[in-house]
């Protein structure tokens, strides 16, 4: 587990230092401001394992993002593998969700989090 939170933490910080991009002029939705800071191009450089015994592998890849109105952000990779990700805030459900699918040969991915999940980082959310 901690391992995890040390590669999201990496990623994260990969990400602040990396944006090749400015962030898009559109004003989210209050529930998905925190999105924001993601929108434009980012190069990452990323280090994992495919199990824990596992030797560790080395991959570089692009992300772009940008806004599809105000409630949904678009994320597109490419490089180490190529994906498609949607993020996006259901008003209904006040849940946020994510779908995504790539050329890893894996099953589409989604998932569902409560609305402050959206909206903030907190260890309640993980």
């Amino acid at each position: 587990m901690h391992a995890a939170l040390r590669l999201v933490l990496l990623t994260l910080i990969t990400l602040a230092l990396t944006a090749t991009a400015p962030a898009q002029t559109v004003t989210p939705i209050p529930e998905m401001r925190n999105f924001q800071p993601l929108t434009g191009k980012w190069v990452l450089q990323e280090d994992f394992r495919r199990r824990p015994d596992g030797p560790w592998d080395n991959v570089s890849w692009t992300w772009e993002s940008r806004w599809i109105g105000r409630r949904f952000l678009e994320g597109r990779s490419g490089g180490g593998y190529s994906g498609v990700e949607i993020h996006g805030y259901d008003a209904r459900q006040k849940t946020g969700f994510y779908f995504g699918v790539d050329d890893s040969g894996s099953e589409p991915y989604r998932e569902s989090r409560r609305a402050n999940c959206v909206t903030q980082a907190t260890a309640a959310c993980a």
